[in-house]
Order: structure tokens, then sequence, then C-alpha cells
């Protein structure tokens, strides 16, 4: 799995999770129904992945928690019925992006990057490289001094 409920508690609020999972009226929060929400999304996200990846992942990239976090908050919402119109609409945006994303990652036209250890703030290093061409210079500097 991706995320955690931890994870879910720190997106919303104790009133909205409860209400979100609490189908027997006992007040509580079902944290059974939170993580079978989350193996339901890392399911998903598994999917996508294994068009592309010899799964599992590990260590996974951190940007599989926040699709995977995504994704668990929309099957939570959606057990309940989503208002678009509302706020609760961000979270609807919020699942459609998530799959456009895991959509790219398996047609290989975005990559997942693991993660690393290391702390500096070296960018990436890239097998592609770029270089650029311009014409001759017109006017020197001494040309141009007073302008």
């Amino acid at each position: 799995m991706y995320a955690v409920a931890s994870d879910v508690e720190s997106k919303l609020s104790p009133d909205i999770l409860m209400r979100l999972t609490d189908d027997d009226g006992t007040g509580e929060i079902n944290w059974d129904i939170v993580t079978k929400m989350i193996q339901e999304a890392s399911a998903e996200v598994d999917a996508f992945l294994a068009m592309r990846y010899t799964l599992p992942l590990s260590p996974a990239p951190p940007i599989l928690s926040k699709l995977t976090l995504d994704i668990t908050l929309y099957n939570l919402f959606s057990r309940r019925g989503i208002d678009e119109s509302s706020a609760d609409g961000v979270i609807v945006t919020r699942y459609n992006n998530a799959v456009r994303m895991l959509e790219k990652i398996a047609a290989g036209s975005m990559e997942i990057i693991p993660p690393t250890n290391d702390t500096g703030g070296e960018a990436p290093s890239s097998s592609h490289s770029m270089s650029y061409q311009t014409a001759p210079r017109i006017f020197s500097r001494e040309q141009m001094k007073g302008y």
C-alpha cells in the first residue's frame, strides 16, 4: 500500500471521516472501511503501474502516496455521494487528475522517480541533453558603448 490510515486522517477532519465511514451509526470512525478504501486505491494505482513496471515498487516513489490518497478520498466520498457543485467537487477533480497522471505513467509519457537518500540540492541527472545555437553577433560591446 502506498498510503496509510494516518495519511487519510491528516487530510480529513474527524467529523467528516466519521460521516463517511460510520455505517452502523456508532458515532465512531470505522478504520476498517478506511483501510479497505486505501487497499482499493492502491490496487487501482498498481493496475496502471503494472503496465510499465515490475511490482511491487520498493521503495515506493513519494508521488504514489499522493495519487493513492487522492483516489482513497474519492472512494470514501463516493460511498455517500459527491455533490460536484459543493466544496466536495475538488475531490472529483483530484481523482480525475490522479487517474490522468497514472495513464501518462502507464503510457510512458511521464516517469516516476524513485526516492533517493540524497539530501543535496542537486538536480536529478538525465540521459537527455540540450544544446542551442545562435546567430553570429552583429554588434560588439565596443560598438554598443554609449547606447
